[in-house]
C-alpha cells in the first residue's frame, strides 16, 4: 500500500523560511496569564541580554497571540522599568497591525518567557 505523505502547512519566517503550523501552540487566555504569571514570579532577577529573544503577548481586539522578539536594545532609565526593545521574529498568524521585523519596545512585566542559545528559560 502507498500512502502519499501530506504537506504541513507551514507560514513563512524570515530565520529557515517556513514554519509548519504544528509550532504554533493554542491555550485559553487564563492559561496564558497563569504561565506568564509563574514565570514572572520564578525569573523576577533574571538578566536580559542583547540577542535574547523575548515572548511577549501582542494583543489586537479579541485576539492575542504570544510571539518572540530579538532583543537588540536596553535601555536603563534610573528609578524606572527598563526598557527593550527588538525586533519582532515570528510572522503573526492573525494580527493584522504588526509584521514580521517590526520593532517592539517593552518592559521586563511583559516577559512571558526567554530564549537563549538553545536554552529556553
Amino acid at each position: 500500500m502507498i500512502v502519499a505523505a501530506l504537506p504541513i502547512p507551514a507560514i513563512t519566517n524570515k530565520i529557515n523560511n517556513m514554519e509548519p503550523l504544528t509550532n504554533i501552540g493554542y491555550l485559553c487566555p487564563e492559561c496564558g496569564d497563569e504561565r506568564h504569571k509563574a514565570w514572572q514570579e520564578k525569573n523576577k532577577d533574571f538578566k536580559i541580554r542583547v540577542n535574547d529573544w523575548c515572548k511577549i503577548a501582542f494583543k489586537e481586539e479579541e485576539q492575542t497571540e504570544h510571539m518572540f522578539v530579538k532583543v537588540r536594545k536596553i535601555e536603563t532609565i534610573p528609578d524606572k522599568e527598563t526598557v527593550y526593545e527588538g525586533d519582532l521574529d515570528n510572522d503573526p498568524l492573525h494580527l493584522k497591525n504588526i509584521k514580521y521585523g517590526d520593532k517592539v519596545r517593552f518592559g521586563f512585566n511583559q516577559i512571558e518567557q526567554v530564549y537563549r542559545r538553545e536554552v529556553m528559560i
